[in-house]
């Protein structure tokens, strides 16, 4: 995943899919088109249930900001960090032959889960990378990599199944593509 998603849902609509959703009065839901280093906003499970949360997107490391963890080094560096899910509508990639924006949408759903981990910086801020694995053939034409995501019950899985790893994940499949025009191209 090259680094932008995006969010049209209101928190209603993620009050209603997640049973008992805890919203801190600090917590704004972040929406519009998102990229790295950013506040970006996550669901975990607590033993009272699920909580909404903000994040910063990335994770310093000496002179760069990791934005994504790949799933294929789980099981060595990833069992003991927090899990999270972030609420998306789309995601974009990059034409890495034309150099175009390209827009993904779920062709089954208006809103999906990206797969994340939480990490906490030395004063104690949640930092947040986003899972990813290798591109559905589909994708893979487009850019080699893609996010892990998930519908609304294999998101709620990922949050409990805490000994699951990613070949037991069931992920999206089909996807509705879009070549964006320079005039729909955002650079924040």
């Amino acid at each position: 995943m090259c680094g932008r998603f995006q969010l049209d849902v209101s928190l209603e609509t993620l009050e209603e899919m997640f049973e008992s959703l805890q919203v801190p009065e600090k917590a704004i839901l972040q929406t519009g088109e998102l990229s790295p280093g950013r506040l970006i906003s996550h669901i975990q499970l607590h033993e009272s249930g699920f909580f909404l949360g903000n994040s910063f997107w990335g994770v310093k490391r000496e002179k760069q900001l990791q934005i994504n963890a790949r799933s294929e080094g789980w099981n060595h560096r990833y069992d003991q960090a927090q899990r999270c899910i972030i609420p998306a509508s789309a995601y974009f990639e990059w034409d890495q032959r034309s150099k175009t924006k390209v827009h993904f949408q779920a062709e089954k759903s208006t809103v999906f889960f990206l797969a994340g981990l939480i990490d906490l910086n030395q004063v104690g801020d949640r930092q947040t990378l986003i899972v990813t694995r290798e591109a559905e053939s589909e994708i893979a034409r487009i850019h080699p990599r893609m996010p892990v995501v998930f519908d609304l019950d294999a998101a709620k899985c990922f949050l409990r199944e805490l000994n699951q790893g990613p070949k037991d994940w069931e992920t999206v499949h089909g996807w509705q593509t879009k070549v964006l025009s320079s005039e729909q191209i955002s650079f924040y």
